[in-house]
């Protein structure tokens, strides 16, 4: 089954690509929009792309396993995007190209460089799909439904294309996300408690090494990640897109901290707390929920086939 996903992800970017040699009027367009993304959709967007199915499920098993310090998944790309909005968006605005690959002007290497990432994004790509499947199994659906729904998901943004619909996709993403959050934090029958600061450091010695040192990688890749590369060249100012970073940096750890203290305040044994709290919401509030976490499952997905079937048709 993961074969055939592979498959049918490398088809979307083929697809992908050829829309874009035959349909875009302008290369750079179907790569960046039309550079006039605003801060609410810039922001938003930034913060949907590194907002997934795993910081909801992957933390909250981790807040159950280790404690709090777990929260650091998200609160060092959250800082990291924050230095970035500070010191890193003149930089990245001023340097010539359109993509990574492109600040080298050696051809063989820009070549060789996009084909990596075309191939890293059309794998991530296959992930988001595994993952959208497993997901909707875990919420009462069949894995071939939900890797249906995804794939038209994925199909609807072949059709539209370019990074105005990837940014626009984000959006609501980003909407049903904090939505669904609220809606879990609200009618999940527990008392939250937010740890101490302190909580955050004492408890870091809980998490294996390799663990947090993934932790801090997350952190540093938030300045050399094509995806903000992307979205801060797609702003309309350069104002705008320190102004998004920071937002989006800012939004990363108040989702870290309330998603940690929630998922510490629901005592399970040997169950991730976030999945087990799903069991404790009516129909209503259960049905919410459960179209934001599949639609943080698709977060990533139009980005990486977005990059993907760019750098592979440059």
């Amino acid at each position: 089954m993961e074969l055939l996903i592979l498959v049918v992800s490398v088809g979307f970017v083929g697809i992908a690509v050829i829309r874009r040699l035959y349909f875009a009027k302008n290369t750079d367009s179907f790569f960046l929009g039309s550079k006039n993304a605003g801060i609410l959709s810039l922001s938003a967007s930034m913060t949907a792309t590194w907002i997934g199915a795993a910081s909801l499920i992957a933390l909250s098993g981790w807040v159950g396993k280790y404690g709090a310090a777990a929260a650091w998944y998200l609160i060092l790309p959250g800082i990291g995007m924050i230095i970035l909005g500070l010191v890193g968006v003149v930089t990245i605005r001023n340097r010539t190209g359109t993509t990574l690959a492109d600040y080298y002007n050696n051809k063989a290497f820009n070549r060789l460089f996009s084909l990596f990432l075309a191939t890293v994004y059309t794998l991530i790509l296959g992930a988001q799909l595994v993952g959208f499947a497993k997901l909707s199994s875990v919420l009462g659906f069949s894995y071939e439904f939900g890797l249906l729904i995804a794939s038209i998901i994925v199909a609807l943004y072949v059709l539209l294309g370019g990074f105005n619909s990837v940014r626009d996709t984000d959006v609501i993403q980003f909407i049903l996300l904090i939505v669904g959050v609220v809606t879990l934090f609200t009618y999940t029958p527990v008392t939250i408690s937010t740890p101490k600061l302190s909580t955050y450091f004492n408890t870091i010695d809980n998490l294996p090494d390799g663990l947090f040192i993934t932790f801090v990688t997350l952190g540093v890749m938030m300045f050399v990640a094509q995806e903000n590369h992307q979205r801060i060249k797609a702003a309309n100012s350069t104002s705008v897109a320190k102004t998004s970073c920071i937002i989006s940096g800012i939004i990363l750890l108040i989702y870290a901290v309330s998603l940690s203290s929630f998922a510490s305040s629901i005592e399970v044994n040997e169950t991730n707390p976030l999945l087990h709290s799903l069991g404790m919401l009516s129909a209503i509030p259960l049905a919410i929920v459960s179209v934001a976490i599949m639609a943080a499952a698709l977060s990533t997905a139009d980005s990486a086939l977005n990059i993907a079937s760019f750098s592979l048709g440059k």
